[in-house]
């Protein structure tokens, strides 16, 4: 029991070399690394990152904005109960990258060990720019996977089975994750946790036993977009026509005019002759957004995004409307779908 709570509390591997659990890591030294969902059903423990209520993904919208996640650590035994299986400690780092443009922004990441995670030994890690070359974000944890300081640790002291169980699968709720909105950009940002690739970077059991042969991944990450150049796209081919907003206030009208649809988002404007459009797309995106279908426009499907949103759908055509998260208003068709629309004008 003595040495099991030694294995828990302390970082130096040179106490521990000698173990075959140690031995067993060395062995699969190269599994430490991103997994992909696909083939989740052959992995022992992955980290999961989730925003509050489960999503994967997220609008930046202002500088300061602070972006909550939760850190999910997930373990697969081989048999079909999830309830032998649990976590005592996981040790890594929390990352910010670019993923498309300039990404969504920057920032900085701080985490938090939750109970029972937050035991002897657990720790936030240390904030610093991980990227190279940097790129001004702070991240969490460390590049030198031979000292363990500065990594994230969650540590409970013994083995925790009471999880929230799924089929095969019993996930633990081990840490929180907060993103701060230092700058805005242009694109989409990735926050994924990386494991640490040392002699025990984590412990758990599977199947009430510790793995022999341990694989420890990182899972799902969350994305930040934050747009500020609007798009109209059109297919000729299967006659689809996509609009995007940005991530700020946005004024985006359709109507008809001279037998061509034309469509303006703030101070873009393009056309196309009315009956090649067979199918409307309208992604408003974060910000106060205005929405507007003049008449003789088909009918089309429409996701505000997140923002108090004003929308009119009087085109007397089927439209199918989300408002998004917010305050949202909409003068629209008694027949036309509508969710999440607070006020009807």
């Amino acid at each position: 029991m003595l040495d099991f709570l030694k294995r828990l509390t302390e970082p130096a591997e040179a106490s521990i070399h000698a173990r075959a659990h140690t031995r067993a890591w060395r062995r699969h030294a190269r599994a430490c690394q991103f997994e992909s969902l696909e083939s989740r059903q052959l992995l022992s423990l992955t980290v999961d990152l989730r925003l509050s209520g489960g999503s994967q993904s997220a609008e930046i919208t202002a500088v300061g904005q602070k972006i909550k996640m939760d850190v999910w650590a997930v373990v697969r035994g081989k048999d079909a109960k999830g309830a032998n299986d649990g976590v005592a400690t996981v040790t890594g780092s929390f990352l910010s990258s670019i993923t498309t443009g300039t990404g969504a922004s920057s920032g900085n990441l701080s985490a938090t060990p939750l109970a029972p995670f937050n035991a002897l030994g657990s720790q936030s890690g240390r904030v610093q720019d991980l990227s190279s070359p940097a790129d001004g974000s702070l991240d969490v944890g460390s590049n030198d996977n031979s000292n363990g300081g500065a990594f994230f640790a969650a540590r409970a002291g013994k083995y925790v089975v009471a999880g929230t169980v799924k089929g095969a699968c019993n996930s633990f709720r081990i840490a929180s994750l907060t993103y701060t909105v230092t700058a805005l950009h242009d694109g989409v940002t990735r926050i994924a946790f990386r494991p640490r690739t040392s002699a025990i970077p984590a412990i758990w059991l599977e199947d009430n036993a510790e793995p022999v042969t341990p694989s420890f991944l990182a899972g799902a990450a969350v994305t930040l977009r934050y747009v500020r150049t609007p798009s109209i796209t059109f297919n000729a081919a299967t006659g689809a026509l996509g609009v995007q907003g940005t991530s700020a206030a946005d004024t985006i009208r359709l109507g008809i005019s001279s037998g061509n649809l034309v469509i303006n988002v703030n101070t873009m404007t393009r056309s196309f002759a009315k009956t090649a459009v067979k199918r409307i797309s309208i992604l408003g995106m974060a910000g106060n957004d205005r929405i507007t279908l003049g008449k003789g426009v088909i009918g089309a499907t429409i996701d505000a995004g997140a923002g108090n949103d004003t929308i009119y759908c009087r085109n007397s055509a089927r439209d199918t409307v989300d408002g998004g998260d917010g305050i949202n208003s909409a003068q629209m068709d008694t027949f036309d779908k509508r969710t999440r629309m607070q006020k009807v004008l």
